[in-house]
């Protein structure tokens, strides 16, 4: 058809918005072996099921294969492991090869040695030190099968090394019998959505299918949960959870995932923001803009269990007070522009905001006083 353009009655301009940047997935596991399948150039491959490891040539008697039995046979089932291969004879620190697959790829959280010949406690103690300090935040997920570690006075097993290190993104587990126990404990939280309501969970009280549980006495539990190492416990009625569920400077490890996936949240949705708008204007209004979004996150976040109402025991922030109660389970205070100084306006960065947050907790346990008379 010929004619004169409509645009030149009517003219319509299409614009489509930027995609967002997307948050991280923090259930995302990355196993390190020394198998042959694979070689180092090929650095993290994604398997979906133990079905592709065994295409891609992994037998049964694998380390890696056997390590992703555990996290594949998690209930509810989590779905994204890698898998890469450390070198031995070319790369003989597990610590170097981790930080430079941390530096090529992003797309994991947790790590897990499987290898046929495992490093050295000392080895190992330095890969946690390397993951404590990765940026964006990792964690390390590990077994020991020492009886050192049932015994008070050793200091030299691995669960007394990563204690001492105080180290708050290692996961130390104590199996004699599985030696990739602590991936199991990885699959089951890894399942967390932290879009939803009510899914964050603590890992006491959950089982790990194909790991055979430990039959402890009560001294021997205490020395583990001394030197902050979990184990797979059989209790006296019969059922067998994971004690106790914390990093091996006693942070809770559901804690600890939880907070990393808030800052990533946080992170995302204010570049998001910042990369979606022709621009937030360094104003009073442009700051409450900005502090929204942040209120959206946090709020996200009461839903999810991680955060909730409750008293503030931390410093001054703001208008809320040490002894103040946080309605929302959350704070944001928001200065006001004019308090900027002159180089950071210079520098076009938004005033400094500041997140109180009081965590949900998890009831571990429970006392009751029972009064009977006659």
């Amino acid at each position: 058809m010929t004619g004169l353009p409509l645009s030149d009655i009517v003219s319509v301009t299409v614009t489509l918005d930027p995609t967002s940047s997307s948050t991280r997935n923090f259930g995302a596991l990355l196993i390190l072996g020394d198998s042959t399948i694979l070689t180092q150039d090929q650095g993290c491959v994604l398997y979906s099921s133990l079905d592709e490891m065994t295409t891609a040539g992994f037998t049964t008697s694998a380390p890696e294969y056997k390590a992703a039995a555990l996290f594949f046979g998690q209930s509810p089932q989590p779905s994204t492991l890698y898998v890469a291969r450390i070198d031995t004879t070319a790369t003989p620190k597990v610590a170097d090869r981790v930080a430079a697959l941390a530096a090529a790829s992003g797309d994991w959280y947790g790590v897990a040695l499987a290898m046929a010949t495992m490093p050295s406690n000392a080895d190992v103690l330095a890969l946690a030190q390397v993951v404590e300090a990765l940026s964006p935040s990792r964690s390390f997920w590990t077994t020991t099968e020492e009886a050192g570690a049932l015994q008070s006075d050793s200091t030299t097993d691995l669960a007394a090394m990563l204690n001492a290190a105080n180290l708050s993104r290692t996961w130390c587990q104590y199996s004699s019998t599985t030696p990739y126990a602590s991936v199991s404990a990885f699959a089951r939280v890894a399942t967390v959505d932290y879009s939803g309501q009510n899914t964050t969970l603590t890992l006491k009280f959950k089982t790990e299918p194909g790991v055979t549980s430990e039959t402890l006495t009560s001294a021997q539990y205490k020395v583990l949960a001394g030197k902050k190492c979990n184990a797979f416990a059989l209790l006296n009625n019969g059922e067998s959870i994971i004690q106790e569920g914390y990093m091996s400077d006693g942070t809770w490890a559901d804690t600890r995932i939880g907070v990393d996936a808030f800052q990533n949240s946080l992170q995302t949705a204010g570049f998001n923001l910042l990369y979606g708008s022709t621009k937030i204007p360094q104003t009073d209004a442009g700051m409450t803009t900005l502090k929204a979004t942040y209120d959206n996150v946090a709020q996200a976040y009461v839903t999810n269990g991680l955060f909730a109402p409750g008293v503030w025991t931390g410093p001054t922030i703001g208008a809320l007070k040490t002894g103040d109660t946080v309605p929302d389970g959350y704070y944001i205070y928001k200065p006001a522009v004019a308090s900027q100084s002159a180089s950071d306006r210079a520098a076009r960065k938004a005033v400094t905001m500041q997140i109180a947050a009081k965590l949900a907790g998890a009831v571990h346990s429970s006392n009751v006083l029972v009064n009977v008379v006659q």
